[in-house]
């Protein structure tokens, strides 16, 4: 049985010690400038799910989906889920179903290969699947590369990170 109080500590470790300290590869920004913030105000659910349920799962938040939170964070073990699964799974429910609602989907899988060389920003342990407002997505992007967050980036790697997110073409 897991002990969603340890995967929630987990997680918030996570994001205090990682996230959101600021890096030279992000221009001084840390590498999610915004998890903290949304951590403090309780603006995040974290639940648990069962590898095979992901696709469910999507379907009903796309359909019972509130702005009670800026994030729900699905969390899952890794040898339940493949990260290859969990890549094709998420970018075809994106272009189906969640951008027609406003939302989107992104994932960190531990057996992902990284595509920064310089930097991961996985949090190594689980499968964790992001859901968000993805108008909410699109402007923080933008306003993060209107402000240099991207400027030690290659053109790779900002063509690996927008596809590597299932988010194609927000990063202008």
């Amino acid at each position: 049985m897991t002990d969603m109080n340890q995967v929630k500590q987990y997680i918030r470790d996570w994001v205090n010690n990682y996230l959101s300290v600021p890096s030279p590869d992000f221009a001084g920004f840390p590498p999610c400038p915004y998890s903290r913030k949304v951590m403090l105000e309780n603006r995040v659910e974290i639940r648990w799910f069962q590898g095979p349920d992901l696709f469910n799962v999507l379907i009903e938040i796309s359909k019972t989906w509130t702005d009670d939170f800026e994030v729900v964070i699905l969390v899952a073990d890794p040898r339940k889920i493949s990260d290859s699964y969990t890549t094709d799974l998420i970018t075809q429910v994106n272009q189906t179903t969640l951008a027609q609602q406003n939302l989107v989907a992104l994932r960190d899988h531990p057996d992902a290969v990284s595509h920064l060389p310089r930097i991961s920003a996985s949090n190594g342990k689980y499968v964790l699947v992001f859901v968000q407002r993805l108008n909410k997505l699109i402007e923080a992007t933008e306003y993060l590369s209107k402000n240099g967050y991207y400027q030690h980036w290659s053109s790779e790697e900002l063509e690996d990170i927008v596809q590597y997110g299932s988010v194609k073409t927000f990063i202008r």
